[in-house]
């Protein structure tokens, strides 16, 4: 039979979906999530499934058309067998991926307690309504897929495809449509759902969007498939391909808009639990003051530090004293600064890294940590808010080392009118906050205005801190 280039024009648009699915997968597998850890799990096998559906579409366009088509012919013929091995396994990876991204859904909106694919699960069971509804989709969706493996409700076909080349193909019977439906309308309105309720949890804009634009990607994705492997497929036409190349690109979308709806939820929402080894409320930072436990949260301090000295302790011992009574610690400092490597024996403390290297919040291969950029007083002041807005219930306090860094690589005027707007932003009720300051590094001028913003200082005599005023 001669070469006819058409032939390759749908393997192409294969394999160009599956690079894409490979893509995706790998940028979900670096990604480093504070939150939703089991959703990048998840996700990974969404990317699995769907490159095996992949890898199915490119072997399928080599596999010859038999002279006589079922029912006349017998299974045995490697056509056939293949065919009826594509059918099921493939609707089967869609299938489970239906159910992946159902959790997925399920995990966003529910938060659940725990570590682990089980914990989750069980999380999700527990819910009275949201838990109810997910068995009986997740017992649809296996059910179809049970009754595909063993009722066989397809016939082979052998439609036209995009380059105008006939390939074996299945056609489902009018019950197994109706049934596929049934699991795209459920697809199209339980995730959403959950979507849609998550985003009423958070305040963040941009995760708000996020979540907005995921159940809306899926959603498209679902409809995509409906369209390219139900409508066209019975109209005799096969452009699979095609559905599944654009299913690809929205699965790197869904892989984008999750990174960052993960990564920022992580931050700026509470915790499951605060990973404390502390047994009881310790209070060394308060001890060393003498000041009233009491009274620190709702108290901004700027700690007028000396390198000479072992600073770094007080940093750890605040940090201690906030975890150990169920508060939170954000941390703003260099990567490898003195204060990371000293509290780096803490743990539970989130770091938000200073650095030149980015101009927006990214996360890192390091959990509870974000790289932000050191010399944007807009973005700094905007994670400032969104981090105390983050949970209205929580309380915590904040560490920015260093203000002296600013001031050096900024301007006196414009890190004064940082560290106003963020006093005025740090809530009374439940936020506390430490600004440290190396006076030796600047004129008297610009220290006695620093110095002015703030109602108590915190100065170090032979190595022991002391409140100043």
């Amino acid at each position: 039979m001669a070469f006819n280039p058409a032939d390759l024009v749908v393997p192409s648009i294969d394999l160009g979906a599956l690079l894409v699915t490979g893509l995706s997968g790998y940028y979900v597998s670096r990604q480093s999530t504070t939150l939703y850890k089991e959703v990048k799990t998840l996700l990974l096998y969404v990317h699995v499934f769907f490159a095996g559906v992949l890898v199915l579409e490119f072997i399928r366009n080599f596999i010859p058309i038999p002279a006589v088509i079922p029912p006349t012919l017998t299974p045995t013929t490697l056509s056939v067998a293949f065919i009826d091995i594509y059918t099921i396994l493939g609707t089967s990876f869609i299938l489970w991926d239906v159910l992946l991204l159902m959790t997925v859904g399920a995990a966003v909106y529910l938060r659940p307690e725990g570590q682990g694919l089980r914990e989750l699960l069980v999380s999700i069971i527990r819910q009275r309504i949201a838990g109810i509804v997910y068995i009986a989709v997740f017992a649809i969706v296996i059910g179809s897929d049970i009754y595909l493996a063993f009722v066989l409700p397809f016939t082979i076909s052998t439609p036209t495809n995009i380059a105008g080349v006939k390939v074996l193909s299945t056609q489902f019977d009018t019950s197994y449509v109706f049934l596929v439906l049934l699991v795209l309308l459920l697809f199209l309105t339980y995730p959403t759902s959950l979507f849609l309720l998550a985003r009423q949890k958070t305040k963040d804009k941009a995760v708000r969007r996020a979540l907005l634009l995921l159940p809306i990607v899926w959603s498209g994705i679902g409809v995509d498939l409906a369209v390219f492997n139900g409508i066209f497929l019975s109209l005799g036409y096969d452009y699979v391909a095609i559905g599944y190349f654009f299913a690809a690109i929205a699965f790197a979308v869904t892989a984008t808009i999750f990174r960052r709806a993960s990564l920022l939820s992580g931050f700026f929402s509470p915790m499951p639990s605060l990973q404390v080894k502390t047994s009881a409320p310790t209070y060394p930072f308060s001890n060393e003051l003498k000041i009233d436990p009491q009274t620190l949260i709702g108290r901004t301090f700027l700690f007028l530090t000396d390198p000479s000295t072992s600073y770094e302790k007080v940093v750890d011992d605040l940090a201690v004293e906030l975890l150990s009574n169920k508060c939170y610690a954000f941390v703003f400092t260099s990567k490898r600064s003195p204060v990371q490597a000293s509290l780096s024996k803490v743990k539970g403390v989130r770091y938000y890294i200073l650095t030149s290297s980015v101009s927006y919040p990214r996360g890192t291969d390091v959990p509870d940590e974000i790289l932000v950029p050191q010399n944007d007083q807009a973005i700094l002041l905007d994670i400032i808010q969104k981090t105390i807005l983050g949970d209205p219930a929580a309380k915590l306090g904040i560490i920015y080392d260093n203000i002296s860094d600013m001031i050096l690589s900024s301007s006196v005027e414009s890190s004064y009118k940082f560290l106003k707007q963020a006093n005025e932003i740090i809530d009374p009720t439940r936020v506390m906050a430490m600004f440290l300051f190396t006076p030796g590094a600047h004129d008297d001028r610009t220290v006695n205005l620093v110095k002015a913003l703030f109602a108590n200082h915190i100065v170090m005599v032979k190595d022991v801190p002391q409140l100043a005023r």
